[in-house]
């Protein structure tokens, strides 16, 4: 199914013989979310000053630094279709109009390429800090590579802590070291995706509830038979409305959503399976090829991110710093990654609840 296509979605039937599947009880690992706005407050990422004497006293007093440096100016990435990209220099403090600035274009577009920079951790985690509250290094991953975190095994299209009541709200990439141009991330636009849906189909999936469980097999969709009870999950509407801007999202993902409640299994992963051919078409999917010095910031509600297998690729050293207000200890506290389950479940193994022996 074409981005542009809104598709003939299949009418769910209620007259099957078999009961409709639903999410198990909750658990201590279970993350509810009611309404699509719950718990997702976040620092205004984008809003815009209505103080318009603090705003002018700003501009006047930053005159000269800006003549010096620029504002910060942004230009559409050639042939992707959202994202915008700069090469203002953000290891200098940023301040009130260029932060004005950077916010805008990242309320508009989602996603900033900034190009040709070279930040500490600290630094980026300043540039970031336009957007929000940046959780402070070592409460969450500071870095990824092809030998360390996440390895080199593709990832499937995905959001990171869906599976708890509060997603992280901005993600950063920095690439530290990496081969020119031989490896990339791609990324899926759910408010795109969302406009492409009927009015009828939108205003349903608003009320359906969508399952988000947090997958120890990463590289795939691998759905487990029966569902983990000791595997952190959330449950909120499958189209919500952005927490700042108000716009629709389409937010189910590949990796991490396992089902859609109130219908059956079979008609779940039919529907599901139609909203990631929105998701996933090529003409809504940007793929970012890795320069040394590119930093990429996006927003993790609005947009989904995976990556291809890297095997063969030399080098992939990118520095990671985000915006959130909770890092995964604070959200899943009874999450053990040592659990012998867990491990049965990265092998593959499907986990049974009542004769598990792993």
């Amino acid at each position: 199914m074409g981005a542009g296509d809104t598709g003939s979605y299949p009418n769910i039937s209620s007259s099957r013989s078999t009961r409709p599947t639903s999410p198990p009880a909750a658990s201590c690992a279970t993350r509810r979310m009611r309404g699509d706005r719950a718990r997702f407050t976040c620092r205004s990422i984008c809003s815009l000053s209505s103080d318009s004497t603090s705003l002018s006293r700003s501009i006047i007093s930053s005159q000269n630094r800006r003549e010096e440096m620029g504002m910060p100016g942004f230009a559409p990435i050639v042939g992707a279709p959202f994202g915008v990209e700069s090469d203002f220099d953000l290891s200098r403090p940023i301040d009130a109009v260029e932060g004005y600035a950077i916010r805008r274009a990242f309320a508009e577009h989602k996603l900033l390429v900034f190009r040709n920079q070279n930040l500490s951790q600290d630094e980026q985690a300043r540039a970031l800090g336009t957007l929000g509250d940046v959780l402070p290094a070592g409460r969450e991953v500071g870095e990824v590579s092809v030998d360390g975190t996440l390895g080199s095994s593709a990832l499937a299209f995905h959001s990171d802590l869906i599976f708890t009541e509060e997603p992280i709200k901005v993600l950063s990439l920095h690439a530290i070291d990496v081969a020119e141009g031989e490896t990339v991330t791609r990324f899926a636009n759910g408010i795109a995706a969302a406009r492409h849906l009927s009015p009828a189909l939108r205003d349903r999936l608003s009320q359906t509830p969508a399952l988000a469980l947090m997958s120890i097999v990463q590289s795939r969709r691998a759905i487990p038979v029966v569902i983990p009870d000791i595997l952190p999950r959330a449950e909120r509407p499958a189209l919500i409305a952005h927490p700042a801007t108000g716009e629709p999202i389409l937010y189910v993902t590949e990796m991490q959503t396992v089902r859609l409640g109130g219908m059956y299994e079979a008609d779940s992963d039919e529907l599901l399976h139609l909203l990631f051919g929105l998701l996933y078409a090529p003409a809504n999917i940007y793929e970012h090829r890795w320069r040394r010095g590119d930093l990429v910031i996006w927003d993790n509600l609005a947009l989904q991110h995976g990556r291809p297998d890297l095997a063969g690729v030399a080098r992939r050293r990118l520095q990671r710093a985000c915006v959130a207000d909770h890092d995964f200890a604070e959200l899943c506290p009874d999450f053990n990654s040592s659990d012998p389950r867990v491990k049965a479940l990265g092998r593959g193994e499907d986990y049974t609840a009542d004769t598990a022996t792993y």
